[in-house]
């Protein structure tokens, strides 16, 4: 009888030790593919930053060309984009978005094919009046560019 009652306690011990180990090992694989997943997103916004931006020689103007789509009342004229704000979350887009027509710029929303969400404040028909804006932002807006619509 001692013996069954020492089996059964050795038996018992053995189990909850494989049920524990199982447990963690769930948790490491619940930890492992948040990481993943945070890397993933670092990595895409890695990418993002590194996206092909020509510095024009002449005008010293950041441009690119993309695919957009814009959000909201469009009330776009013309193909030169001024962005003043790149941004994965569309809340913080949407803060700079308002923030910006408090300060009477009739800024939208755009959204690229790579899901990123651009704060335009203004299109234009003439490439040159799209560099004079950024200039005029720049000392507000260092990293204003251009978008050229494809």
């Amino acid at each position: 009888m001692k013996a069954i009652k020492k089996s059964l306690g050795l038996l018992f011990v053995v189990v909850l030790v494989f049920s524990s180990c199982k447990s963690n090992k769930e948790a490491y694989s619940a930890t492992y593919e948040r990481a993943k997943a945070k890397q993933e997103v670092q990595a895409q916004i890695n990418e993002e930053q590194n996206e092909r931006v020509e510095v024009i020689e002449k005008t010293g103007v950041k441009e690119a060309a993309e695919k957009i789509e814009v959000i909201g009342p469009d009330s776009e004229k013309g193909p030169y984009g001024v962005v003043v704000g790149s941004f994965i979350n569309r809340t913080n887009a949407e803060n700079l978005r308002k923030k910006m027509v408090d300060q009477g710029y009739n800024a939208v929303l755009g959204q690229n094919d790579k899901l990123m969400f651009r704060v335009i404040v203004a299109f234009y028909e003439v490439k040159a009046d799209a560099q004079a804006k950024v200039r005029e932002l720049s000392k507000d807006f260092p990293d204003a560019w251009i978008l050229i619509k494809e």
